[in-house]
């Protein structure tokens, strides 16, 4: 994420040294909250009370979440009950203080781990305040900046004001709006090696079959699988001027119909928007294209994309009929279109098939170029996806 700072340009976007300082501590920091110890929550005391961020609260959030649900059901208990002690503050569930992680089944550490993911913003902000030494007003402002970095409304940012460090105005609102800006096209494959991907892959892929075990026979959940899968094809990010381009070494159908309407849609866009929409109030303007293989030129992505998205991650389908092993064990269920394409191109090796790749592909064309008959997007735009796709205008 330096990096892409550096691109941008530090005079562009007019930061002074003491904001230059404070947003790289965020730019190191902002992510700590996935990975502190969750045994010591209890020392940052976050209450309840102040979990409530952009708008949402994630405590609701986490009451329906099928992992955490069932990990609480194991358990016997309420969420609130176990993660809250009689203050009100967030702690680690005392009935697995004695344990060993080793110990967990996989249920277990993945509730555990949606719930680090759900709240990462907050425990991180609690973690700057602990951590930064020797320098409150820093601390402060490191802190407030971590809090918003998952926000995706403009709104988020605007009740930030400004903090005096070093003799030093600091705009918070300012600083905030590009942290969300990096972690949002900070998507490529590089932040894991090829193997280290594999890996992760594997595991949520099992993950991701037993949790459709347990869910209810129609679920709108995307699942696990679709953002790690769908992420895998894209290469780098290149800035240049006020174009940042996503660039993708693929162009089969299947993954870039994940890749444009599920990660960029869902997991891309709505911070980026937020954040260009409030760093264009300081006369910083920025713009988002999609770059594959084969194309003359970029795709745009904006609002009409997102809305897309909406519509592609709404779309139920059961498995077809040549996908034999999930269409024995999940029979007529259906499930969103992301998640089955997710599991089609996550378990090829288990399809028994030797290329399975021309049937995920006209699998995936078929449903894209059913959806493009319906959403609004600009000339080229369409032009773009119906080659991709080789849809019939």
């Amino acid at each position: 994420m330096d990096e892409y700072l550096s691109h941008l340009g530090y005079r562009r976007l007019e930061l002074s040294y003491p904001e230059l300082f404070i947003l790289r501590m965020a730019i190191y920091l902002h992510d700590m909250g996935m990975f502190l110890n969750p045994r010591y929550w209890s020392e940052l005391k976050i209450h309840k009370e102040d979990l409530l961020i952009c708008n949402e609260d994630p405590v609701e959030k986490l009451r329906k979440n099928v992992l955490v649900d069932v990990l609480m059901r194991k358990m016997k208990t309420s969420f609130e009950d176990e993660f809250f002690d009689e203050s009100g503050f967030l702690r680690f569930p005392p009935k697995m203080m004695g344990k060993t992680w080793d110990s967990f089944d996989l249920i277990d550490k993945a509730g555990i781990r949606e719930v680090m993911r759900v709240l990462h913003p907050q425990v991180g902000a609690g973690g700057a305040r602990r951590f930064i030494p020797r320098c409150d007003r820093v601390a402060s402002a490191v802190s407030s900046i971590i809090r918003l970095h998952e926000c995706k409304t403009a709104e988020a940012f605007r009740y930030l004001g400004h903090e005096e460090v070093g003799g030093e105005d600091v705009d918070l609102r300012k600083l905030a709006a590009i942290l969300v800006l990096l972690d949002s096209i900070d998507c490529s494959r590089r932040r894991a090696s090829p193997e280290a991907l594999e890996e992760i892959t594997d595991e949520i892929r099992m993950l991701e079959e037993e949790i459709i075990e347990i869910e209810s026979e129609k679920s709108s959940n995307h699942g696990y699988l679709s953002h790690w899968i769908f992420k895998r094809h894209i290469k780098r990010i290149e800035i240049e001027g006020s174009s940042i381009t996503i660039v993708s070494d693929t162009s089969s159908p299947a993954h870039v119909a994940g890749m444009i309407f599920f990660e960029m849609a869902n997991n891309v866009l709505p911070r980026f928007i937020a954040a260009k929409d409030m760093l264009s109030e300081y006369g910083v303007a920025l713009n988002l294209f999609l770059r594959i293989p084969g194309l003359t030129a970029p795709i745009y992505l904006d609002e009409r994309i997102m809305d897309a998205g909406r519509s592609f991650c709404s779309i139920f389908t059961g498995f077809p009929d040549w996908a034999s092993r999930w269409k024995r064990r999940y029979g007529s269920r259906e499930f969103t279109l992301p998640r089955v394409l997710a599991l089609l191109l996550g378990g090829q090796r288990e399809l028994g098939m030797r290329d399975p790749t021309d049937k995920i592909n006209s699998f995936a064309a078929e449903h894209v170029c059913k959806l493009l008959e319906s959403e609004k997007l600009s000339d080229s735009q369409r032009a773009a996806l119906l080659e991709i796709f080789k849809c019939v205008d």
